[in-house]
């Protein structure tokens, strides 16, 4: 074991001394790549400037305006339509919802009507059943 720490220890110092003779830099210079990405920073805000400046030296024509307000207008009217379809749409749906709940509760009062005068008529022979050899007399004025 303390051979091999040993060897180990000399191999390094063998490596060392080569990289030393040899001259090489073996670390990355952090200072030189800083400076660097803050000069690319620099430029591109140097760019940015420059468009932004370009941009507002750039005035539109009156033909360029007069082609931006006609497609406004035809946008606006065109998203006029749209909504107005879309009220129509939704109308029709409020309409059609209404008409299918009529229906369906219309459907349901008469069964319930339907199903009452069965249960009358079931009612009345289950009397007439139980009362069969009974005589009944109304008596009105």
């Amino acid at each position: 074991m303390k051979n091999m720490f040993v060897t180990i220890i000399f191999l390094t110092m063998l490596v060392l001394i080569f990289l030393i003779k040899t001259n090489k830099e073996f670390y990355i210079d952090f200072d030189a790549y800083f400076n660097e990405t803050q000069q690319i920073n620099r430029n591109y805000d140097e760019r940015k400037n420059f468009c932004n400046q370009l941009k507002k030296l750039n005035t539109p024509s009156q033909k360029t305006l007069n082609y931006r307000a006609f497609y406004d207008k035809i946008k606006n009217k065109k998203k006029n339509k749209i909504d107005e379809l879309e009220e129509t749409i939704n109308k029709m749906l409020i309409k059609k919802n209404k008409n299918i709940l009529k229906n369906k509760n219309n459907f349901n009062k008469m069964a319930h009507i339907n199903a009452s005068k069965q249960l009358e008529a079931i009612n009345l022979a289950k009397n007439n059943i139980l009362n069969k050899g009974n005589v009944t007399i109304n008596l009105q004025d």
